[in-house]
């Protein structure tokens, strides 16, 4: 699982490079925080509180930056 997490997210760093849009980098970054949170940080084996409290706190900063980056 966490060689497929690896190779997911060096994925999506080179996909974040390659368009070069603010916005789809904003939000491949959320989705490449959700996949450390849930298998680096072992969220999925949490509580699930703990796991929707991380979705939600990196959903709500990823809310701030595509409104501050304009």
């Amino acid at each position: 699982m966490r060689a497929f997490a690896f190779v997911a997210l060096l994925s999506l760093a080179g996909l974040s490079l390659a368009v070069g849009a603010f916005h789809l980098a904003v939000a491949l970054a959320a989705v490449k925080a959700v996949v450390v949170g849930l298998v680096y940080m072992d969220l999925r084996h949490a509580h699930r509180a703990h796991a929707v409290g991380f979705v939600l706190g990196v959903a709500l900063l990823i809310a701030v930056l595509a409104v501050v980056g304009g």
